[in-house]
């Protein structure tokens, strides 16, 4: 097993597989940000109702979005 599967184990995190419908939702985001990874992120955190761990100023403001640092 290599280090990454280790320290999502380690974390007892969940690996959330790029689905259609993060995908559709990212790129109907009324959010001037462009950035196609920060827009999935975004994507999958409002779908799921999780908050994003993030001190990236792109993130919060967005509507629909929770995050923490």
């Amino acid at each position: 097993m290599g280090a990454y599967p280790r320290h999502v184990d380690r974390l007892d995190a969940i690996r959330l597989p790029i689905t259609e419908e993060y995908a559709l939702l990212a790129g109907k985001l009324e959010w001037a940000h462009r950035d196609p990874f920060d827009r999935m992120l975004a994507a999958q955190a409002m779908v799921e109702s999780l908050t994003l761990v993030t001190d990236d100023l792109a993130f919060p403001g967005l509507p629909g979005l929770a995050t923490t640092w």
